[in-house]
């Protein structure tokens, strides 16, 4: 549990690191609840699903591959069920939301440790997605369950407040004819994989994004 004096300070640190970056804060946005973080087993299972289907969104594989390859792993029932519906439809349009999923990942590999810091001003990594499998039959997804280690609570908390920022900044931005709709939405899905992974309770479709 983080106190609410522990949320003020991060609030404040928060506050101090993006206005040295030129975004506003908003003084009147609510600390957000301590996290009930998720087990490794299950960020792990989110990470390659959703490196699946950003491979399905690019069409670098046919939804039917996607489909069979999560059906031999045991990772179909990892889907949500917009994403279920989106590859059992094949429709571009119905996957077109899936390529923003890489930056869903970036979060998540912050999250697990596999880069220092997640800057809000920074983009991701071409190689990332050289840690996930790549989906043929021969190729399995132990090598992320075994690689998955979340960093502490407090950490995610950290980072969750960062971005609850971050895009309370870009949403207010677009309201006053000032918006970055790519940069909303890298600060909108990052938010989305954090906010996914620091309350246990939440279905991916479900995930609340208010500003």
């Amino acid at each position: 549990m983080i106190t609410g004096g522990a949320k003020r300070r991060i609030r404040g640190e928060n506050a101090r690191i993006l206005a040295e970056k030129g975004y506003r804060v908003c003084e009147g946005l609510p600390l957000i609840d301590s996290p009930k973080a998720r087990r490794a087993e299950e960020i792990a299972c989110r990470m390659t699903v959703m490196s699946i289907l950003v491979y399905a969104a690019h069409r670098v594989i046919s939804p039917e591959a996607a489909i069979a390859w999560l059906d031999a792993n045991g990772l179909y029932g990892g889907l949500s069920e917009s994403e279920a519906a989106a590859l059992e439809s094949g429709s571009e349009d119905d996957l077109l939301p899936m390529t923003w999923y890489t930056e869903c990942l970036w979060a998540l590999f912050w999250l697990t440790g596999n880069i220092d810091d997640l800057d809000p001003d920074g983009g991701v990594d071409d190689d990332m997605m050289g840690a996930f499998p790549y989906p043929v039959e021969d190729e399995d997804c132990s090598n992320i369950c075994c690689a998955c280690v979340p960093r502490p609570a407090a950490e995610l908390y950290r980072m969750l407040d960062l971005y609850y920022n971050v895009h309370w900044f870009w949403v207010d931005e677009r309201v006053r004819g000032r918006g970055d709709m790519e940069r909303e939405g890298v600060a909108f899905e990052r938010r989305r994989a954090l906010e996914w992974a620091a309350d246990r309770g939440l279905d991916w479709d479900g995930v609340p994004m208010d500003t």
